[in-house]
């Protein structure tokens, strides 16, 4: 599998300004670009064998999951988060959490990723989550059209949400 280059013009996106996090529609018609260039891979919420052999699907989950996205345009996968119907709250299947968000339902978490990244993540405000299957997320930074994957989170417990209609 080939690396994708990232055009110039989605480069020129990753400044302070305009690549927090934002609901912009700029990039709707520009391709997910996958950067595994700062993947997590050990802790609590990396990649690595113990947490993918922990769940016996998770490797198959994660793959067909990149393979099926990897052709989505950002505008498709924004027209998949709409509110969920079923439940009272609005849930979105893929979205954007802000680190003050993060900081109240796991601080923890937020203090690892911001020791591990360190100045890195200062220029952004908060993670871009993904739902994969189940209660399966991927989490990272979205600058412009490119996703750098950064933690595995196989039970959805980095940002913990209350069950619903239990």
């Amino acid at each position: 599998m080939g690396r994708k280059k990232v055009p110039q013009e989605a480069k020129s996106k990753a400044t302070k300004s305009s690549s927090h996090v934002s609901s912009a529609d700029s990039d709707n018609n520009s391709k997910i670009v996958w950067d595994f260039s700062r993947l997590v891979r050990d802790g609590d919420f990396g990649f690595h064998k113990e947490a993918i052999l922990d769940e016996v699907e998770t490797l198959d989950n994660i793959f067909e999951f990149l393979f099926n996205y990897s052709t989505k345009t950002w505008g498709e996968i924004r027209r998949e988060t709409r509110p969920a119907k079923s439940h009272s709250k609005s849930v979105y299947k893929h979205h954007e959490i802000s680190f003050e968000d993060f900081e109240e339902k796991n601080p923890r978490f937020l203090n690892e990723a911001k020791c591990r990244f360190r100045n890195w993540l200062e220029e952004y405000n908060g993670f871009y989550s993904f739902y994969v299957k189940s209660r399966m997320r991927i989490l990272g930074i979205k600058s412009g059209s490119t996703f750098y994957v950064l933690f595995l989170d196989p039970r959805h417990l980095a940002y913990p949400v209350e069950k619903r209609n239990t």
